[in-house]
């Protein structure tokens, strides 16, 4: 059998060298179909894109790192910056610009940055995400309706303050 590996590139200074794509699990992600593609088939997320930017890669490699740490009786994924440092190697700067862009585009439906911003933040410090079409991630109980269960879900996550 073949094995194939995500790559990445990391750069020091001038010289560009690869990395490795580090997973946490190891295993595949259920990917948000309902997410991306809308009504007339088209994902209007990577329209946006120009594939062009290092802020471009680092949110697609963050997204899909997102996706392969979910867990399965979770909605939301909740991650330390240091894990995505640690496993992406992305500067805590370029994780929140990532995160940033990622909302700007419609990829993140809601996050939770907590005390961290793109100036002070704290590596420790847990941050909770709820991706694109994260409705059609889950199981719905059937006595519940869509709504009852969106909005219960979304209030045991990011609670009122």
């Amino acid at each position: 059998k073949k094995k194939y590996y995500l790559m990445g590139v990391k750069r020091t200074g001038k010289v560009f060298s690869e990395t490795r794509f580090k997973s946490s699990q190891g295993y595949w992600a259920k990917l948000p179909f309902a997410g991306f593609v809308d009504g007339s088939g088209r994902i209007t997320a990577f329209e946006s894109m120009s594939n062009r930017s290092p802020v471009e890669l680092n949110s697609l490699k963050l997204f899909i790192y997102l996706l392969s740490i979910r867990s399965k009786d979770q909605v939301s994924i909740s991650v330390t910056l240091s894990k995505i440092r640690s496993k992406l190697d992305i500067s805590f700067q370029d994780i929140m610009i990532a995160i940033g862009f990622m909302q700007s585009i419609g990829m993140l439906y809601k996050v939770n940055l907590g005390v961290n911003t793109i100036s002070n933040y704290d590596a420790a410090f847990s941050i909770n995400f709820l991706v694109c079409g994260w409705e059609s991630l889950e199981w719905k109980p059937t006595y519940l309706s869509h709504d009852e269960w969106k909005n219960k879900m979304l209030a045991k996550m990011f609670p009122e303050k």
